[in-house]
């Protein structure tokens, strides 16, 4: 039987549609991708508020062994509000900067694959507040944001060219070690802008919907430093530290089933990463690779943990506009046991996307999603569905409503 997950999130949507076909036409619509997106109101005296959202509608399609379990209530198919954000954004004098985000956890999919609760719930997802200290050089950011690891965790979600991140990714979101965490960052770049840093400290207890209490003695670290030579290029290296206390790791697929659960750890963790971007013409190249290490967990239960993608963007015709985009990705991650378990899960996925670009404000995205688990992840899987080295399929297609 098909789930059908609407509540407030579903009247959240129904609005920014609304909102977005009514706008297109207005004199203060801004529709540059380089710019701040959104209604501008303006103060004056040097203050503006800046109001931008999106919705995004999604049809899923699972294959049976998503049901061998019987515990998928949208298998064969479903309905759901993938995510939803509402933005404030005011900015003071050139030297004040402060974000309000509220909205859907961009994780309801997992709530729904597991039958919990709360997978409607709206919360604040960033609020932040940026000021610059030495003019380009050197920002200060306080507050809860998205941290600056992952290139792909950084790219909002309104211009991600998939429905789903990687299943890395995807990972790290869902074991609270991405996406927005509670801190301070320092950040700057020269005057050409074509070097960037970023320097994190924060309480590593990710959550992007609520607000957990500092429960991390040690703090998580991290470090980036970005490239863009060239307008249509970019590159980065990153890394991340933390010291962690009784840390449950699971590897999840496109659906966001748990493929393989690592056991507790406790010690440090630490991680690099790399990723870059490279546009010419019609043609766009993506590549992100994050690896973990785990140095002195307790009884050295996992000694590493990596993965990425490379994807490959082609503009059929016309532009993120109006347009039509294909998309070819191809993914891959890898839990490597240690003494306790010294064998590898391997997780590999392909993406097969379509991108119909209607106007600036409306998009849809049809993605097909193919899973190829290992033999050692099916004889140890977490969940039945991964029991067998069959391929998993899955259909995605998703309409997302901007402003």
């Amino acid at each position: 039987m098909a789930l059908v997950n609407f509540g407030r999130k579903g009247l959240f949507v129904i609005g920014l549609l609304v909102l977005s076909l009514n706008s297109a036409g207005a004199a203060n619509w801004n529709q540059s991708e380089n710019k701040e997106e959104g209604f501008i109101v303006s103060g004056g005296k040097g203050l503006s508020l800046n109001l931008k959202g999106y919705g995004q509608f999604l049809l899923s399609a699972i294959s049976r062994d998503y049901d061998i379990s019987n515990t998928r209530k949208d298998q064969p198919f479903g309905f759901s509000i993938r995510r939803a954000r509402f933005d404030m954004n005011v900015s003071a004098y050139d030297n004040l900067d402060i974000l309000v985000e509220i909205g859907t956890p961009s994780t309801p999919l997992r709530s729904q694959a597991l039958g919990l609760g709360g997978a409607s719930d709206i919360g604040i997802v960033e609020a932040r507040g940026t000021t610059p200290v030495f003019g380009d050089a050197l920002a200060l950011r306080i507050g809860k944001f998205v941290v600056p690891f992952s290139g792909e965790n950084s790219r909002s979600s309104r211009k991600l060219d998939t429905v789903e991140r990687s299943s890395m990714v995807g990972s790290l979101i869902a074991n609270n070690i991405l996406d927005t965490q509670i801190g301070l960052m320092l950040f700057g770049r020269d005057s050409s802008a074509i070097f960037n840093y970023y320097l994190t400290l924060v309480n590593g207890n990710g959550d992007n919907l609520s607000t957990p209490t500092d429960g991390n003695a040690f703090k998580q670290f991290q470090a980036k430093i970005a490239l863009k030579p060239h307008r249509n290029f970019y590159f980065a290296v990153s890394y991340d530290t933390d010291d962690v206390r009784d840390a449950d790791y699971k590897l999840y697929d496109h659906a966001f089933v748990v493929a393989v659960e690592a056991p507790s750890i406790t010690g440090r963790r630490n991680g690099i990463e790399t990723d870059f971007d490279w546009s010419v013409d019609r043609f766009n190249w993506k590549t992100e690779v994050i690896y973990l290490w785990f140095p002195d967990s307790s009884t050295n239960k996992i000694q590493n943990w990596w993965g990425g993608y490379t994807q490959f963007g082609w503009f059929i015709d016309g532009d993120n506009t109006r347009g039509v985009q294909g998309i070819l990705r191809g993914e891959y991650t890898l839990l490597q046991g240690g003494e306790a378990n010294d064998k590898n899960f391997e997780l590999a996925s392909s993406v097969l996307g379509i991108n119909g670009f209607i106007n600036a404000n409306l998009n849809l995205q049809v993605n097909y999603i193919m899973e190829f688990p290992n033999e050692n992840l099916s004889r140890e899987a977490s969940t039945p569905t991964y029991g067998s080295r069959s391929v998993k399929h899955i259909g995605q297609a998703e309409l997302q409503v901007k402003f």
